[in-house]
């Protein structure tokens, strides 16, 4: 049985659309079933429009803390039957409690050596 992925991501989402394109020409064994961006403003959310997978949005201002934001998002995850979370440039750091709900489910793509270079 195919994974069902969410792709976490904050911005333009060019990881986004190389996972997309991969999966169109090659094939995963998955399928990209939500994009969730941080940002009202992320691009990711268009791309993901586009190729008719779920665009969610969550403000995390709107909540009284990162947990609370973080127990939101793994409620919309279970509901979704979310096996792989995808880091695709996604700028915020995830609370223990989402690390530990998705333990050796999460990838987190990074385009330096972390720690050295977080934030590029």
């Amino acid at each position: 049985m195919k994974k069902r992925i969410a792709v976490f991501a904050s911005g333009f989402g060019s990881n986004l659309q190389a996972l997309i394109d991969y999966n169109n020409k090659y094939g995963l064994n998955g399928d990209i079933v939500l994009v969730f961006s941080n940002n009202k403003d992320a691009f990711a959310l268009v791309r993901a429009k586009k190729n008719n997978i779920k665009a969610v949005f969550m403000d995390p201002t709107r909540y009284s803390s990162r947990e609370k934001y973080d127990s939101k998002i793994i409620e919309m995850l279970e509901e979704e039957k979310i096996d792989l979370v995808v880091l695709a440039g996604y700028m915020l750091l995830l609370s223990q409690e989402f690390v530990h709900r998705f333990k050796n489910k999460i990838l987190n793509i990074h385009p330096a050596l972390l720690p050295s270079f977080k934030g590029t």
